[in-house]
């Protein structure tokens, strides 16, 4: 008989291996970030700082082992979110980047100093497909490709 402090697993953990578990577990447990609203201001004055700070970093520690750096890039700001035990899941990337308001991301995974980072650049948008070329009025026909035309009235 399974003892009662066993959970039982659902159908998002059935097919993940123990250490992917204990990751989604741990994951679950801590609480989430504040608000888009208050993350965004939180993120605003954090780039507006590495914008002037002579290192080009500035960083904003959150609850539970969860920090927010940006750093100076050649052209832009960067953003990284950074855990000691776990990294970063999904849901919380997602969060950052919403209240980043933007909408290309490139995310790069790490760990490095002891912490699991997640970096954000701003991504650039692909490049519009070229425009399509103007149809013709008369459109070819038969094998070779040339226009056949028919006298009127036969």
């Amino acid at each position: 008989m399974p003892s009662k402090s066993a959970k039982p697993r659902s159908p998002k953990t059935l097919f993940l291996t123990p250490e992917e578990q204990q990751v989604q577990e741990a994951e679950e447990q801590l609480p989430s970030l504040p608000g888009v609203s208050v993350l965004a201001g939180i993120l605003f004055e954090l780039t507006q700082e590495a914008a002037i700070d002579e290192k080009g970093r500035a960083k904003h520690k959150l609850e539970h082992g969860l920090r927010l750096d940006a750093y100076r890039t050649e052209k832009d700001i960067g953003v990284a979110l950074s855990r000691t035990d776990v990294p970063p899941g999904a849901d919380e990337v997602g969060i950052v980047v919403e209240a980043l308001g933007w909408t290309h991301v490139q995310e790069e995974r790490k760990e490095m100093g002891g912490r699991n980072w997640v970096l954000l650049q701003r991504g650039q948008a692909l490049p519009a497909a070229p425009p399509a070329p103007e149809a013709d009025e008369d459109p070819p026909t038969g094998r070779c490709g040339r226009r056949v035309r028919r006298p009127c009235g036969t």
